[in-house]
């Protein structure tokens, strides 16, 4: 009990299941009304009538889950009582009673489970399991008990009317049968309706016997009054109740109950009963005498058209047919005389099988010699036999089913045992159910297991905390990283186990979690030990379903080691940056000095043939610096993310490609270049960076393609984009290289020249400028049909990159 208070207590969490029974109620109901409909019995009754005990009993079981149990709930004590009985009164079966249950256990653990989902408590859950069990069993109780002396009581009735000749006689009898079935009721007269008036009829016990023959007028005494309204009246307090009349001795009874009997829609009589001393009656005996009243009312309908024998056969008829319950008499020597529907349809029988024959043929041959043993055995004793439950294949090749089966002698009037009853009830269904739900119970504790070591697994820390940041859940993270096994934590404030400093960077988007916000941030976070680092966070709410923020759920990731790779990458970066500044503005100044000098060496006439060569050697050394360093900027700017700057501008793509294939050419007179152009070629786009694109893949496809073959250049326009396509004749690409083909620092070997004169960024820069310019470029190659390159690039592009790097000399 210490653990159960202990989990009760649970401010901010999820909705327990005592406070969702009492605010969601009306929802209960209206989804329980829904499915019970499904049930013969509740078909044709009305809203009113079906819900009738159902808010009393959600608030019994809503006590019962309260810490302090049923206290401050008395009304509701006896809600599941009085529901069986009213159940009973309107024809439901014991099935149908109980499974009004079980839908009420679903419609209860569903909308629960859609506000607290996995976080439901399952002390909650078990105790409302234990309540509603309790409420069921009260009920089959009390339906069994009620049921049990309404039969008993409706037997004796059905023998007073067997035994009575004429309805004066039968009225007595009826009275002294309604006094020996209910010991509260000590006296009993019935008032028949007259004309304009009430006389009484029938009438014993001391406070009623006097009033034999007496006449009321209609409205004048309580069974007048039940006249007029046509419903039963009670009187708590005969003595000091005006509506008594002088008919019944105050003096002798305390509380007195009235109940018309109709016939044919109008009342034709009132039964008035009185207890000496019961302030009230009972609901049960309520029950009984509304239905004896009822029972009487037809009786008397009989009697005034049929004699006294077929009066009580047709009510015995009309009780047996009514009957969901499987019901035969048998004689003493254990012959059918009798069965209703009900039975033949649990053994697949007809009707006219049974006239006649041994009980005992209809019954599954397992169980056939304990059967007629006990029907012999209460032949003899006169002693009935309840509640057998029997599991069989019943009948004979549908299957196992389980049966609960009850014996009873027939008595004659002096008596003597003249048969047997039996009443048989199917309770397969219901004991299926039983064993799912035990089922269902054992597989929801695997899947919370399952679900628990899979949570625990993760390296992750994650974790739920509830509206008033206290943890709920928390996964085996959480000693990895603070030192303190999960279990410890429930309850606790997260400030309290993360530390202040971890706190005041997680409040703010705690804060957002807690009004609805999905929120994922990266943050500096203190470890266990004073180790500083980072995690990456996502908080997610948790929302009840009417959009009510319960709390959130947080998943928590270590990226310290990550954070420090990047710090380190940024380092690299920014030395790369540095040395190509370095590179770009103290080496290029040199280099255009040596560049010009050069130039004007060449240019003078008073050179020999051998400082000529000197000159042209340096010239093309120093050009060939040049474009080493322009690269190496082009580099930069794609590695630091910026992308290469392009500058758009009005031009025809075929004569910029045209322009630069004729200086290619120039480089490699000993090559055939042949160019097609197809298509409109105007557009906007870098010229230079272009002239660089088809400088770069024309080198490539003379250097790397067969000596001696044609390098065929494409330029086509088409709606949106220029394409290029550059082809050559020669080996293909060796797979082994092709996944880096576009990656910085990656050359192939080329034919004839073992120097290398490129640091293989060529393609890498080319990738980068079709890219800015929002292009695509891919490659194709075989043996058989050589290599192509191709790009395509938007006919109007848009300027990108960073800030423009120095000017290319």
């Amino acid at each position: 009990m210490a653990d159960e208070a202990q989990l009760d207590r649970s401010p901010g969490g999820p909705l327990r299941l005592g406070a969702f029974l009492r605010s969601s109620g009306e929802r209960i109901l209206r989804e329980w009304v829904d499915r019970v409909r499904a049930l013969p019995a509740a078909q044709a009754l009305p809203d009113g009538l079906l819900r009738d005990h159902l808010p009393h009993i959600l608030e019994a079981l809503a006590c019962a889950l309260d810490p302090n149990g049923h206290a401050g709930c008395p009304k509701q004590e006896r809600a599941p009582d009085i529901h069986a009985l009213a159940r009973l009164e309107v024809g439901f079966d014991l099935r149908e009673v109980v499974t009004e249950y079980a839908i009420l256990r679903r419609c209860v653990l569903e909308l629960w489970a859609e506000e607290a989902g996995d976080l439901a408590p399952i002390c909650d859950v078990l105790a409302f399991d234990r309540a509603i069990d309790e409420a069921a069993f009260a009920a089959v109780a009390t339906y069994t008990a009620a049921r049990e002396r309404t039969l008993r009581a409706l037997d004796a009735m059905s023998n007073a009317a067997l035994n009575s000749q004429g309805i004066q006689n039968f009225l007595q009898s009826f009275l002294v049968a309604l006094r020996e079935t209910s010991p509260v009721v000590d006296s009993a007269a019935i008032y028949v309706v007259e004309g304009e008036d009430l006389v009484v009829r029938a009438a014993l016990g001391p406070a009623q016997e006097a009033s034999l023959g007496t006449r009321v007028a209609r409205g004048e005494c309580l069974a007048g009054r039940a006249l007029l309204a046509a419903a039963p009246i009670d009187s708590v307090d005969t003595r000091g109740d005006p509506r008594v009349s002088a008919a019944i001795d105050k003096e002798k009874v305390c509380s007195a109950y009235a109940v018309p009997l109709e016939i044919g829609g109008c009342v034709a009589a009132v039964i008035v009963i009185g207890a000496a001393t019961a302030r009230a009656l009972s609901d049960e005996d309520r029950l009984i005498v509304r239905t004896l009243a009822a029972r009487a009312a037809a009786i008397l309908a009989l009697k005034q058209s049929h004699d006294e024998t077929c009066a009580a056969l047709a009510m015995l008829a009309t009780f047996m047919e009514s009957s969901p319950l499987g019901l035969a008499f048998l004689d003493s020597d254990l012959r059918v005389m009798r069965v209703n529907t009900a039975m033949a349809e649990l053994q697949r029988r007809r009707l006219e099988e049974y006239p006649g024959q041994p009980f005992c043929k209809f019954v599954p041959p397992p169980i056939v010699e304990e059967t007629e043993r006990i029907l012999k055995q209460v032949v003899a004793t006169g002693k009935p036999l309840l509640g057998r439950e029997v599991v069989a294949e019943w009948p004979p090749g549908s299957g196992q089913r389980v049966g609960f089966s009850s014996y009873f002698p027939v008595r004659g009037p002096d008596d003597t045992i003249l048969g047997l009853g039996v009443v048989v009830q199917d309770i397969t269904d219901q004991k299926a159910a039983e064993q799912a739900l035990r089922q269902s119970q054992v597989a929801l504790l695997e899947s919370e297991q399952r679900l628990r070591l899979v949570v625990d697994s993760l390296p992750y820390l994650i974790n739920f905390v509830g509206a008033d940041e206290r943890y709920r859940l928390n996964n085996k993270a959480y000693e990895v990283w603070f030192g303190e096994p999960p279990a410890s934590l429930q309850g606790k404030r997260v400030v309290e186990v993360i530390g202040e400093e971890n706190y005041r960077w997680l409040k703010p988007l705690i804060d957002r979690a807690l009004r609805g916000e999905t929120v994922e941030r990266e943050l500096p976070f203190v470890f266990r030990g004073g180790r500083r680092g980072f995690i990456h966070l996502v908080l997610v709410p948790q929302l009840s379903a009417e959009g009510r923020v319960l709390g959130y759920v947080s998943l928590a990731t270590d990226i310290s080691e990550r954070k420090r790779r990047e710090s380190e990458d940024r380092s690299r970066l920014e030395f790369e940056q540095q040395l190509i500044g370095i590179v770009s503005h103290d080496l290029r100044n040199p280099l255009t000095a040596i560049t010009l000098a050069a130039t004007v060496l060449l240019r003078r006439e008073d050179l020999d043939e051998r400082a000529t060569k000197t000159a042209a050697r340096i010239l093309s050394s120093a050009e060939r610096a040049i474009r080493l360093i322009h690269d190496l900027l082009d580099f930069t700017a794609a590695r630091l993310g910026r992308g290469i700057p392009i500058a758009p501008r009005e031009a025809d793509f075929h004569a910029v490609v045209a322009g630069v294939l004729d200086e290619v050419h120039v480089a490699f007179p000993e090559r055939v270049f042949r160019a097609e152009h197809v298509g409109d070629g105007r557009g906007v786009f870098d010229t230079d960076r272009v002239a660089q694109v088809v400088t770069n893949i024309t080198s490539n496809a003379v250097q790397y393609g067969t000596p001696g073959t044609a390098v065929t250049v494409r330029t086509e326009g088409t709606v949106n984009e220029l394409a290029l396509a550059v082809h050559n004749w020669g080996p293909a690409i060796p797979d082994a290289i092709r996944p880096g083909l576009f990656a910085p620092m990656q050359r192939g070997d080329v034919p004839g020249d073992p120097r290398g004169r490129s640091v293989g960024l060529g393609l890498y820069i080319v990738k980068a400028i079709v890219e800015a310019h929002g292009g695509r470029i891919e490659v194709r190659s075989t043996d058989e049909e050589g290599t192509t390159f191709v790009v395509w690039i938007p006919r109007r592009a848009k300027v990108t990159g960073g800030p423009a790097l120095p000017e290319k000399t």
